[in-house]
């Protein structure tokens, strides 16, 4: 099986491809198939990225949260631990250039503790259909799973889905991944 570094280079080309060839309709399939979810539609604080570039685009999603009155929270990234800050998030138009050049809200933030969010949306270069993800590499989505108790989905192309990645043992599973072509919930074999 491939190193993971071998294979984060193999997946971001192959997920700017897809992206540039019809990113638009995929990702709108993406949005459609989470928000038709009973876990999201019940859900009353989600935990969600903010896309960058070619990623599964969040931001309809955030913006029918926000409609909804639900209770958004995003990363802020914490690089001397590795860790993140689920800070809230009250419209797009508060947001300011973060690290990792990922937007993040403008200070003061407003924390909340990750396990009074029901529902985390993760990113990932690949999944595969036992939850498993590959990452950017920096360790953050797997710290901030250790001990969460809510629901995980990860956001993923098709194209992207891998029968098999390889994983440690500090690697954390998601329960389910939404693509353009439907929900897969995370294997347990």
């Amino acid at each position: 099986m491939m190193d993971k570094k071998q294979l984060r280079i193999i997946m971001r080309q192959r997920r700017r491809e897809i992206y540039q060839k019809n990113g638009r309709e995929i990702n709108q399939k993406i949005t459609a198939q989470l928000l038709a979810h009973p876990v999201y539609q019940r859900a009353e604080k989600l935990f969600i990225y903010l896309s960058v570039k070619d990623e599964a685009d969040t931001y309809p999603i955030i913006e029918d949260a926000l409609s909804k009155g639900k209770q958004v929270y995003v990363p802020v990234c914490l690089p001397a631990t590795h860790t993140m800050q689920c800070v809230r998030l009250k419209s797009l138009a508060a947001l300011v250039p973060g690290k990792y050049q990922i937007p993040e809200p403008a200070s003061p933030h407003q924390i909340a503790e990750k396990n009074c969010i029901g529902l985390c949306i993760v990113p990932g270069l690949a999944f595969d259909r036992k939850g498993h993800r590959l990452g950017y590499g920096g360790g953050y989505y797997d710290r901030f799973l250790d001990g969460y108790t809510g629901s995980s989905f990860g956001l993923c192309y098709a194209g992207c889905m891998q029968e098999q990645l390889p994983r440690e043992n500090t690697d954390k599973r998601v329960d389910g991944i939404f693509t353009e072509t439907g929900f897969f919930p995370a294997s347990k074999k």
